[in-house]
């Protein structure tokens, strides 16, 4: 309780049909600095000073923010106006939006911005990557700046922070080296050495002073810091598990609440939301672009083009709480686990698998995707599941997605598969899951494979285009083969192979689709012909040719585990196929 209101521990989240965050609950500081690398720092004598807020978002039609109304401890509204010709908004400072011109004008001709507030200017270099910031500017010319440089991947090396006093100039510098950092303050004549070092999902740094020491802290200093599911530092402890630091954060990363030690211990946090620094300026370097959580978006465009789509500025579809950028191109493999069920009703031990799977991936968002026959009632599965608060019932054809599936040639396939023989379903399953991956982005399984614990943390890289699978098999359709199950696999949305893949299933499928090939796959003589047929057009033969076909490294690792009997499975093998070490392919056959 604060100022007789009573304030829980707890966060909701509401989205609309596309997806969108478009409405957040929480808690908060009753003091807050909003903007730009302001946070109210408080101990935790003061914790409890909080009260909740709420969240609205507003999006246009090409998923700009538009408005952000924030009723809380103190209420405020930001509004956005967007170019008619581009994704390109600005923050609106003025009681009048600015006009057209002034939009264009806050933006280079290769869509960077120019001015990060009033007053503070942006220089980007020939990568349009950004070089310098001058958070302060003054009549003499001699102005405040930070220097950034890079190194041939586009990988930040070196920052450099220089303040201006009365007669000399101060120099913050920070060199970046592997698993090291090393930075130095010609103000204090500080000289730290920060070893870095990741466990799981948390991250451990050991800050080793070489001079300037800050009387209240020890030497070698170790902080663990413990993250959430997206890799937000949440909380700091030191080397006896005491708390030095607890940060919370509202949906797209400004902070909502920190609180520490001493003033002077929490001024060393730098890794903060996503997992990412924070910069003296308020934004967060993320490898290869710059996020300002006050615009709650990108300050440029999408070095990789359209892979998240046409919006190259939009920050992870609008989705924060659920989707992550590592590098600042792309979303990776989101928390999502899928699974698809067709026809009638499912064996209850497939909907406590689900809810098993749930139970052991608390982070992960688990959905059930439901296309069931007229008549059949979902609601007993809804609650079987309803334990786990993050296993989800969806009905597929109520679904955005399934309204732009319609639309394609994977449809007419589906429908064919779908309305003939409920031997068939598992082909229809087959065409729905690379669609609905690809879409989504995130983990398939289907309903038979079995978790056998949970997944780890960072398993997926964030290679564009890699689809991550499953320990090649035999099938016991074609024993002599070894193909890559497809029964369970993961990989980002808008993913070219996944792309390929649903165009070479559609291509394999159309000179079937004049007779029918439902009707096709059911004229085989035997359960092993048909299963043959099937793999084929839409299941693990057509996954392992596209996956061989456009990766050569990939081709090369099954050769090998054929060679080798899967005696040996190689550090690449477990790169491309990590789901090995956490799912048991199921043999239910349920469909056959």
């Amino acid at each position: 309780y604060f100022a007789n209101q009573q304030v829980e521990p707890l966060r909701t989240f509401a989205y609309d049909t596309l997806y969108q965050l478009i409405e957040a609950t929480g808690y908060e500081a009753k003091t807050l600095s909003r903007g730009p690398g302001n946070d109210a720092f408080r101990t935790f004598a003061q914790a409890d000073e909080l009260g909740g807020y709420t969240q609205r978002y507003d999006y246009d039609a090409g998923g700009n923010l538009q408005t952000l109304v924030h009723v809380g401890v103190q209420n405020f509204t930001r509004r956005f106006a967007t170019a008619s010709t581009s994704n390109r908004s600005v923050l609106q400072t003025a009681d009048q939006p600015p006009s057209e011109e002034q939009i264009v004008a806050n933006f280079d001709p290769n869509g960077n911005l120019r001015t990060l507030q009033a007053g503070q200017d942006l220089a980007w270099d020939f990568r349009n990557q950004l070089s310098e910031v001058t958070p302060v500017e003054r009549e003499s010319g001699i102005n405040d700046s930070e220097v950034y440089r890079y190194d041939a991947a586009g990988m930040r090396v070196r920052k450099v922070r220089i303040t201006q006093a009365k007669t000399v100039a101060h120099h913050n510098e920070v060199r970046y080296l592997p698993s090291l950092e090393i930075r130095t303050n010609t103000a204090t004549g500080e000289v730290l050495h920060v070893v870095t070092a990741t466990a799981g999902r948390s991250d451990v740094r050991v800050l080793h002073w070489q001079a300037g020491k800050p009387e209240t802290l020890e030497n070698d200093q170790v902080r663990y810091s413990l993250s959430d599911h997206l890799g937000s530092s949440t909380l700091e402890l030191d080397a006896k598990a005491q708390l030095l630091s607890q940060e919370i954060y509202y949906p797209y990363g400004e902070t909502a609440w920190f609180a520490g030690r001493s003033e002077v211990e929490v001024s060393y946090k730098t890794i903060r939301y996503s997992g990412k620094e924070r910069d003296a300026t308020g934004l967060y370097y993320y490898g290869l672009r710059y996020y300002a959580p006050w615009l709650m978006r990108w300050i440029n465009p999408d070095p990789a083009g359209h892979v998240d789509g046409p919006n190259l500025y939009r920050m992870v579809r609008n989705s924060p709480v659920t989707l992550v950028d590592d590098l600042g191109r792309k979303p990776t493999v989101p928390n999502e686990i899928h699974y698809i069920w067709l026809g009638k009703d499912p064996p209850v031990s497939y909907v406590k698998n689900v809810g098993e799977t749930a139970r052991l991936n608390p982070d992960y968002k688990v959905i059930l995707h439901l296309d069931l026959v007229k008549g059949v009632d979902a609601s007993w599965m809804k609650n079987a599941l309803k334990k786990q608060a993050n296993a989800n019932v969806s009905v597929l054809r109520e679904e955005s997605f399934f309204k732009e599936f319609e639309r394609t040639a994977s449809y007419k396939i589906y429908s064919n598969l779908y309305g003939s023989d409920k031997r068939n379903y598992a082909a229809a399953s087959d065409v729905l899951r690379y669609s609905l991956i690809n879409h989504y982005g995130g983990v398939y399984s289907d309903m038979d494979d079995h978790f056998e614990k949970g997944l780890k943390p960072k398993i997926f890289s964030s290679k564009p285009g890699r689809v991550y699978t499953l320990h090649p098999v035999r099938p016991p359709w074609a024993p002599s083969e070894m193909l890559v199950p497809n029964s369970s696999f993961a990989a980002h949305a808008d993913n070219k192979n996944l792309t390929l893949l649903i165009k070479t299933v559609e291509s394999r499928a159309e000179k079937y689709m004049e007779r029918g090939l439902g009707e096709t796959f059911l004229a085989q003589e035997d359960w092993k012909g048909r299963m043959q047929f099937v793999s084929e057009v839409t299941g693990p033969k057509v996954f392992t040719d596209v996956l061989t076909h456009q990766s050569p490294g990939y081709k090369n690792l099954i050769a090998d585990i054929k060679r080798t009997g899967g005696k040996t499975f190689t550090d690449e093998g477990k790169k491309r196929m990590p789901l090995h070490n956490f799912i048991e392919i199921g043999s239910g056959h349920s469909w056959r």
